[in-house]
């Protein structure tokens, strides 16, 4: 009789298990909570997987449409040249997947001939795409001792830190052609883009279109690719610092 009733009690604890266990999987089957992987919410999931967002850089061609900018010894304009090289500098960034903004693409401006307005339509540009970073490209003239005076430099608002990391590495890319073009290193002074920015921003002087020899640098194609790995190569490192 005992034996019996032990078998009896067995017989029931396992059919409480075995209950237990299907209203266990039935709720997990009904909970309103979505399921989890490694990779994220599951297929079943309505909400699809958000991809990283690209770092975005807005890249200035110096002047453009009515501002030529300052002419080379031969006639040559500072605002064909920027925006040769800033060209270049958009197509390796975007090969290295960096969403990159350009300020002009063409000789066309969508902003008007006052020089104020023009440098803050630039900016406002940066700000409403939330740029990481802003990179200016201009080309430099000096009216004294021209046939000395060459070589690139960076104007930077020494006092936003963020702005400085930037012309730092891109300084050093650039430092790295003086056996073709001289390094005058980084400067400051009281530029609207460098001053009324709210994101990182630099100036870039790629060179004199007073001095003979950086003329021909800048006219050059070999000369304005690697112009344009320079800035590009420094604004990466910079953009890698970021993540």
């Amino acid at each position: 009789m005992k034996k019996i009733r032990k078998q009896t009690l067995s017989l029931l604890g396992m059919i409480f298990f075995v209950c237990m266990v299907i209203i266990l999987i039935c709720s997990s089957m009904l909970s309103p909570y979505p399921t989890y992987t490694s990779k994220g919410i599951s297929s079943d999931s309505s909400k699809p997987i958000e991809e990283e967002k690209k770092q975005v850089v807005v890249i200035d061609a110096g002047h453009g449409g009515y501002d030529e900018g300052s002419m080379g010894l031969d006639g040559t304009l500072e605002k064909n040249i920027t925006l040769s090289i800033a060209t270049k500098v958009q197509k390796i960034l975007e090969q290295n997947q960096i969403e990159v903004v350009m300020t002009r693409t063409s000789d066309n401006v969508s902003w008007t001939s006052d020089n104020a307005q023009d440098l803050q339509a630039r900016l406002d540009l940066a700000a409403n795409v939330k740029a990481q970073a802003f990179v200016s490209i201009h080309c430099n003239f000096s009216e004294v001792e021209s046939e000395w005076v060459s070589g690139s430099e960076i104007y930077v608002n020494f006092k936003q830190p963020d702005s400085v990391k930037l012309a730092e590495r891109i300084n050093e890319q650039l430092a790295s052609l003086s056996s073709q073009l001289k390094n005058r290193e980084m400067k400051t002074e009281s530029l609207h883009v460098i001053q009324y920015n709210t994101m990182p921003s630099i100036i870039v002087e790629t060179g004199f279109l007073s001095n003979e020899h950086d003329l021909t640098f800048l006219k050059s194609e070999n000369g304005q690719q690697l112009l344009a790995e320079a800035i590009a190569k420094g604004t990466l490192e910079y953009i890698a610092n970021l993540k």
